[in-house]
């Protein structure tokens, strides 16, 4: 990928032909760092989907009125909406807030919820697959980025050597 001392090759193909060499060693030297990115992400995920399966846990809440047919915390997903219950938490103490449930759920009704070490509502534990798809993501995404900037180093070098 050199023209060499060929008498046709002009100062600009060299030119070129030079940048792709550094362009393709650039692409392939970031792959081991978009790597190595990909890594500490999936590392700092899998702490926190940890932290959160040892510090959450299920438990059952009871709604203490109806549950609004839709509100302004409620989402198209889901289709649940904050409604006000009580539940019991893992050191036995009686608690009373907000937590989702279905629209139009009647009062009295038992909800699955998910408590934090202080026993308040919170989300589930993500899924510990989640670190990976994130880990893979972020290598994928920051190496696709170095290409994508070479390749715009490259093509803008290319048209100004044929302008020349």
């Amino acid at each position: 990928m050199f023209p060499g001392r060929k008498p046709l090759a002009r100062h600009t193909d060299r030119v070129e032909a030079a940048l792709l060499n550094v362009v393709l060693a650039v692409a392939a030297l970031a792959l081991p760092g978009a790597i190595a990115l990909g890594g500490h992400m999936h590392d700092d995920r899998a702490a926190i989907i940890e932290h959160q399966a040892t510090t959450r846990y299920p438990a059952t809440a009871v709604l203490r009125a109806d549950a609004p047919a839709s509100g302004s915390h409620s989402t198209a997903i889901t289709h649940k909406v904050d409604t006000p219950a009580t539940w019991v938490t893992a050191d036995a103490q009686r608690r009373t807030g907000m937590v989702p449930a279905e629209q139009r759920a009647k009062a009295g009704a038992a909800v699955p919820v998910w408590l934090d070490e202080h026993g308040n509502p919170v989300t589930p534990p993500e899924a510990p697959s989640n670190a990976v798809t994130a880990g893979v993501a972020v290598a994928l995404l920051s190496w696709l980025g170095v290409l994508g900037l070479c390749w715009l180093v490259y093509g803008f070098v290319r048209v100004w050597c044929r302008l020349r």
